[in-house]
């Protein structure tokens, strides 16, 4: 039992290392992505809006999937077995 448990402890590290890394690789290509967009959208209170739809599209696409990651990443560290 002792093994079954700790064999899901190194799961929940591994699940969570993955989704950490994710979520960083994520949020790198949407820096990219408005670097490389520069002068192609206004930045407004609101957030950017940009000339081209497929661009706005891309956007909201990519910061849908930042904020599952940081959902996931909530919920596991909500998971974590107490020290």
């Amino acid at each position: 039992m002792v093994i079954a448990a700790a064999s899901a402890g190194c799961q929940h590290c591994d699940e969570e290392i993955k989704s950490t890394r994710d979520y960083f690789v994520e949020s790198e290509q949407l820096a990219g992505f408005l670097i490389d967009r520069q002068g192609q959208h206004a930045q407004t209170s609101k957030g950017p809006i940009f000339k081209k739809d497929e661009d706005a599209q891309s956007f909201d696409h990519q910061l849908h999937a930042i904020a599952l990651l940081q959902e996931h990443l909530s919920s596991l560290s909500h998971r974590l077995p107490p020290d």
